[in-house]
Order: C-alpha cells, then sequence, then structure tokens
C-alpha cells in the first residue's frame, strides 16, 4: 500500500514551465529524467511511524516524508531542450561521413546555439520532493553553447579515417600466413 502510495505521489507531481519567450510546458518527473527511490521513500514512512510512539496515538500529529529522488540533469536538459528550443537554434555536433561518390569522409560543420538553464526546474523538483502530487511553477532562461563537437575535431576524424582508406589491410593467421587486401583508389 506504501509503494503505490508513493508511486502515486510521484506519478502526479508536475512542474509547469514557461520560458522568457512565452513558451508553456507542463512535465511530468518521469519526463525530467527524475526518479523516485520507492523503497527508500518507503522505508523513511516506516522510520518515521515507527519512532514517535506518542505522536503515533494522537490523531493530530502529522509527520511529512520527503520523496526521494534522483535526476539525471542530461535527461533534464536534452528534454527541455527537445521541447522548448527550436532544431535551427539548438547546439548541433560537427559530423563525419562517408561520400560514396567521392569514396572518402567528409566532414560537416556543426552550429552554436542555446540551452536552456535548469537550475530553476532542479528547484521546483526540490519543492514537489517535499510537497509530491502537486504541480510547481519554474521559469526557465537560456544561454548559449558550442557545438558539442567542433569542425576542427570532425575534419581531423576524416582525415584519419582518409588516411585508412588509403592503406592496404594485412590479416595474420597466427600460423605464418598473410592476406593482404589492396587500398582502392
Amino acid at each position: 500500500a506504501l509503494t503505490k502510495t508513493v508511486n502515486a505521489a510521484y506519478d502526479s507531481s508536475t512542474v509547469s514551465i514557461k520560458d522568457s519567450s512565452g513558451k508553456t510546458l507542463t512535465a511530468t518527473l518521469k519526463d525530467l529524467g527524475v526518479s523516485v527511490d520507492t523503497k527508500a521513500t518507503v522505508q523513511q514512512l516506516l522510520s518515521a511511524k515507527s519512532s514517535d510512539a506518542i505522536g503515533h496515538l494522537n490523531p493530530l500529529s502529522t509527520t511529512s516524508i520527503p520523496l526521494t529522488l534522483k535526476t539525471d540533469e542530461a535527461k533534464m536538459t536534452d528534454f527541455l531542450t527537445d521541447k522548448l528550443v527550436d532544431s535551427d537554434q539548438q547546439a548541433h555536433a560537427a559530423t563525419v561521413s562517408y561520400d560514396a561518390a567521392s569514396k572518402s569522409f567528409v566532414a560537416k560543420a556543426g552550429s552554436d546555439g542555446q540551452t536552456p538553464q535548469i537550475s530553476t526546474v532542479k528547484a521546483a523538483v526540490s519543492k514537489l520532493s517535499d510537497d509530491p502530487g502537486t504541480t510547481v511553477q519554474a521559469s526557465v532562461t537560456y544561454s548559449d553553447v558550442a557545438a558539442p563537437i567542433t569542425e576542427q575535431t570532425a575534419q581531423e576524424a576524416a582525415a584519419s579515417g582518409n588516411q585508412r582508406l588509403s592503406q592496404a589491410i594485412t590479416i595474420e593467421s597466427g600460423e605464418g600466413k598473410t592476406l593482404s587486401i589492396r587500398a582502392t583508389a
């Protein structure tokens, strides 16, 4: 019964988020990369009940136990970025791909962009830990971020790949026999 109560409180806890441009979003704790340690929370509930014998008899006495929550900040940032930042405003990594026409690896430039600052959302999650089953408000601002992989890094990786393409591959059997595969031009 306590496990169901803890899970229900977790499931019904939400954060209503508004950014500086007026975009709004309501997110569950799960959406935000926040998980509940049900077992630890239930243990705290049981410990609170058993440690206060007199309060246990008093019908007006209550004990408040927070949810034990764990936040994955990367998941939170990814979720908020996906929902609040338009794709053309997000930071994108430079990439390397194989071009069949030129038979070589080529680098494609990435772009700098924006990412939401999650401190106010984390603070809202903390409030929900203490008062689960409710909706808490949070305002989000943005900061500029560089592309996670630079164009120079992608160009170096492409050059390294192209160098390997031009080399012959030799396979040794371990018994003195070898097989060489020539590079194709």
